[in-house]
């Protein structure tokens, strides 16, 4: 990045190719794994799900990339709606959407703190000044 925070054209465009690579990666995990990757109703997932996920991969043609999966994982799990499903729901998923483990008191204190974090991003966005 350049000065005063002002992308250059070309890392405008890596940003934007980064965004189409992430969301078409999620939408490929939706189809693949419709239980436990939903967008509109996201699920606690189990811890380092995208090691299943990558496990089940390995080998295959016409797949993302490990990275890309990797990101696309991160980007799913740290999202407003993930993180008031973790306070929502009492258990994660696997990739079947079958319950696996109860969400433990400190997994859901992080949501809390991070949801406060994300509320004050959205906040400083609308208002710069305060």
């Amino acid at each position: 990045m350049t000065e005063k925070n002002t992308l250059t054209p070309l890392e405008i465009e890596q940003k934007k190719q980064s965004h189409r690579l992430r969301k078409v990666t999620l939408l490929w995990l939706s189809k693949v794994y419709p239980a436990a990757f939903n967008m509109a109703d996201p699920k606690p997932l189990k811890r380092q799900i995208e090691q299943d996920i990558l496990d089940r991969v390995k080998g295959k043609k016409d797949v993302p990339s490990n990275r890309l999966i990797r990101r696309a994982v991160a980007y799913y799990t740290n999202n407003k709606a993930y993180h008031e499903a973790i306070l929502r729901e009492t258990h994660r998923i696997n990739l079947e959407g079958e319950q696996i483990e109860a969400l433990e008191e400190r997994h859901k204190d992080f949501s809390k703190k991070r949801l406060e974090e994300i509320k004050e991003l959205l906040k400083n966005r609308r208002h710069p000044d305060n």
